[in-house]
This record gives C-alpha cells, structure tokens and sequence, in this order.
C-alpha cells in the first residue's frame, strides 16, 4: 500500500518533489516533524501537507489543533 500511494504522490502531475519528500517522510517515520526533514524549510513543508491533503492524499482522521493525525488514501 505504502509504495502504491508513494508512486501515486510522485505521478501526479500537480506534486512536486518536495511533496513527494513530505509523502515519504510521512509514512517512513514514525515520529514526523516539518523540522526533520533534510533539505525542506518548515514552512515548504506545511504547504505540501497541505497540498497533499487539497489532492486527496492525506484526510485529517485527528485534529487537535497543534497535532494533527492523517490517514494516507488515494484520490
């Protein structure tokens, strides 16, 4: 399932590669921060969760304001 939604993230033709480092960050880690990371601001993070979650990919399943817990699906 993991790499069929990974593959998914990486041929959609509005992500770009740093969602595609987000997506795996997300799914790879257990403990996930904008901060980990390597070579993504923070800030450009934020934008591809977001962006991610606008095209179908992540559904907020928990939203505790500061925490949020996603489940992965595809579109």
């Amino acid at each position: 399932m993991i790499g069929a939604w990974l593959s998914a993230v990486d041929a959609h033709p509005e992500t770009i590669d740093t969602d595609l480092a987000v997506a795996a960050a997300l799914v790879l880690s257990d403990a996930w921060s904008a901060d980990d990371i390597e070579d993504v601001h923070p800030d450009d993070a934020q934008a591809s969760v977001e962006e991610l979650e606008s095209l179908g990919f992540l559904r907020a399943v928990i939203d505790a304001g500061a925490e949020v817990i996603y489940e992965v699906s595809l579109p």
